[in-house]
């Protein structure tokens, strides 16, 4: 038989990426604090069954959560205001492969970290005349 692209598309499922994307994004908390140890900013993860949230400990927080939906096909990632920053899914590729899907590029778990999170990792705040904000 050829390739059996039923299982693999099964396995390959938006839920079980969710929860690779989950451990994956904690990871990377934990390694953002050691690196940041020495200039004190601080990151926190907060999970439930259906979402999970990184965030600067800080005031005002900031923060991005990822949102798995109702039907488990979908994860909205969002700030701290609420604003829907993109939508990811899964699919198999031509290389037989299960990869994240954002706004039809094909990327690895990585690279959707990297655009989830880098902002809040690796954005300098300033103090203005109304508090914290980001440069």
């Amino acid at each position: 038989m050829d390739f059996d692209w039923i299982t693999a598309r099964e396995q390959c499922s938006v839920l079980h990426a969710f929860l690779k994307l989950r451990a994956d994004v904690e990871q990377d908390v934990n390694n953002a604090n050691k690196v940041f140890r020495e200039s004190r900013r601080r990151f926190g993860f907060t999970s439930a069954p259906e979402s999970f949230t990184i965030y600067e400990d800080r005031t005002p927080a900031r923060r991005i959560s990822f949102t798995l939906n109702d039907t488990n096909t979908l994860i909205s990632v969002s700030d701290e205001n609420d604003k829907h920053k993109f939508d990811i899914t899964v699919t198999l590729n031509k290389e037989k492969q299960c990869v994240f899907v954002i706004d039809g590029e094909e990327l690895e778990g990585w690279q959707v970290r990297k655009r989830a999170i880098e902002p809040l990792l690796f954005s300098i705040r300033v103090m203005s005349a109304n508090g914290f904000k980001g440069a």
